[in-house]
């Protein structure tokens, strides 16, 4: 059988179109997570996701997790957003990283090392204007990868509730 330059453009086409399929299946898949993570927030987050930012900082240390009140927000969120985070500080401390896990998953990207290599890490809590701010730092480059992995995912999971620095 002899294949015909339309032989090949319909099987370019059908190549595209699989594609498109897949990429549309993923989308919807990711904005599926990031409802579900936005509507289980509460179980972890004892302020509202509509109207607070998470921003993730990377840095060559480590990384800065900071979580402000949008214009719409309210004062008593500022006050939740901090003893969220000033308690979070103080199980990460610890090595325990159940609240992330609670939400995002145990297999969540970053989270195991983050968790075996706790005493490596760094963790401190400070307010900001409208909320407050966790710092993590390490010299152990594993750690600084795991980290960053795992910003990475909470980005991914909070979708516009998100944002990087």
């Amino acid at each position: 059988m002899k294949w015909h330059n339309s032989s090949y453009l319909v099987i370019g086409i059908l190549a595209i179109i699989a594609t498109v399929a897949v990429l549309g299946y993923q989308q919807l898949q990711l904005h599926h997570r990031q409802s579900m993570i936005h509507d289980r927030g509460s179980m972890v987050m004892p302020f509202n996701l509509s109207t607070t930012t998470h921003v993730f900082n990377k840095t060559d240390t480590g990384g800065v997790q900071r979580i402000t009140v949008d214009k719409d927000g309210s004062d008593e969120d500022v006050s939740r957003i901090r003893s969220h985070l000033q308690s979070i500080t103080e199980e990460f401390d610890k090595g325990n990283f159940s609240d992330p896990a609670t939400l995002h998953g145990n297999q969540m990207p970053g989270l195991q090392t983050l968790q075996e290599r706790h005493e490596r890490l760094n963790v401190t809590y400070s307010e900001i204007d409208e909320g407050a701010k966790v710092t993590y730092r390490t010299q152990d480059t594993v750690v600084v990868d795991a980290l960053h992995d795992w910003f990475d995912a909470q980005l991914r999971d909070h979708g516009p509730d998100a944002q990087p620095s």
